[in-house]
């Protein structure tokens, strides 16, 4: 599962997923690729921190870091599933306004591309929309 150390909620349709993912054997590994323009401390447990706080797994789950710092994100992250040795990737997708879409190059977009495995994309609600509007539409 990759992640930023932003916190995140996802939207309804990924909350759903939630007992899916509780009911695999596996093992859930939390990848972190640092973004050249994060300074915050401790990014990568910032990144644990709001897994834990989706609630998309149990709470009891064991979950393992790998941080990437070498690379750009989407590199990053394709080089951490590498590394892994990944058997599906989970990326969390954060909605962008108009101005945001123009400027932003798309993480989820560049490693859709590069990515050897399946990833499965969980959309998170829009930070910036309020939850009885965002339940509206």
């Amino acid at each position: 599962m990759a992640v930023d150390a932003n916190s995140f909620t996802l939207n309804e349709a990924s909350k759903a997923l939630a007992p899916l993912l509780a009911s695999w054997q596996a093992t859930y590994i939390v990848i972190h690729a640092e973004a050249p323009h994060e300074q915050q401390a401790f990014p990568g447990q910032r990144a644990l921190a709001t897994v834990r706080l989706s609630q998309l797994l149990p709470p009891d789950t064991a979950l393992e870091l790998y941080e990437e710092v070498n690379l750009p994100p989407a590199e990053g992250i394709v080089q951490a599933v590498k590394d892994v040795q990944a058997d599906l990737l989970v990326l969390i997708v954060r909605p962008h306004s108009f101005v945001g879409q123009l400027f932003h190059r798309s993480i989820t977009a560049q490693v859709l591309r590069e990515s050897q495995i399946p990833v499965l994309l969980l959309p998170a609600q829009d930070q910036s929309t309020p939850r009885w509007l965002a339940r509206l539409t």
